[in-house]
């Protein structure tokens, strides 16, 4: 990223500068982290990351590539699943295959394992209205992988989740992303939960965003919730937490 900056135009604000001259490198297999207050432009940023959205000045290249279309190697997980309600958990896996024109039953077998990766097993029967919120969530976190995406993108995937809930797909999100060896965009409020899933830690200025600082995370992988009481990692969050300064008046809370 180089240089990237977006302005808005809208009808009661005028003017509106979301991103200010952001620039960034990311290695292929990187798991990237992106703190920062409420309405600070994390969204997008991702959006133009992945060619949803362009920017007003600057670049973004992936592979040498310009990206000026969105990308079809991108996995996408939000705060809500967003899964069809008509479809079962498998089926719902299966959707990006079929938006691909992929082989859909060659591509079942994939989704079943993808499923039980997530703690699924036996569960690719059920519909949305049969499976908890965390479990609707490991269905959509499937969905993402199933077309082997090079990239993955979070925004903020956990946020609606109880803490014990959040908890444990933070671990499953870290087995699989370290197996699988994928480039991960993380948008998350949570500070904790940046250090805890980050090779790195971007963090975002209020509007127009800037990028304040970029903390690599030197902790050993494998992790586990363990490392959540080192010291390393509290000292870590610490940092964050200083760099992002004192919440500004009407925004949310970084945790």
């Amino acid at each position: 990223m180089r240089s990237v900056s977006k302005t808005y135009t809208t009808s009661k604000k005028g003017v509106v500068r979301a991103i200010d001259s952001v620039s960034f490198d990311v290695k292929a297999g990187e798991f990237v982290s992106i703190v920062g207050h409420s309405g600070c432009g994390k969204t997008t940023l991702l959006r133009i990351i992945t060619g949803l959205t362009e920017p007003t000045t600057g670049s973004v290249t992936i592979s040498g590539k310009a990206v000026a279309l969105p990308m079809r190697g991108v996995g996408h997980v939000y705060q809500k699943p967003a899964l069809m309600p008509w479809r079962s958990a498998i089926e719902n896996v299966l959707l990006p295959i079929e938006l691909l024109h992929g082989d859909k039953e060659s591509a079942r077998k994939k989704a079943s394992a993808l499923l039980a990766s997530v703690g699924l097993k036996g569960f690719e029967s059920l519909y949305p209205r049969e499976l908890s919120v965390g479990m609707q969530h490991r269905v959509s976190l499937a969905r993402a992988l199933i077309h082997d995406p090079q990239i993955l993108v979070m925004d903020e995937p956990f946020g609606s989740l109880d803490e014990l809930t959040r908890e444990e797909m933070a671990t499953e999100l870290l087995k699989i992303t370290e197996s699988l060896n994928k480039t991960v965009f993380f948008v998350t409020h949570s500070v904790s939960e940046a250090v805890m899933l980050g090779d790195r830690v971007l963090v975002l200025s209020p509007r127009p965003s800037k990028l304040v600082s970029d903390v690599a995370i030197n902790v050993p992988r494998p992790r586990t919730e363990k490392v959540r009481t080192q010291s390393s990692f509290i000292a870590y969050c610490e940092e964050i937490r200083s760099r992002l300064g004192s919440n500004l008046e009407g925004q949310r809370p970084v945790q």
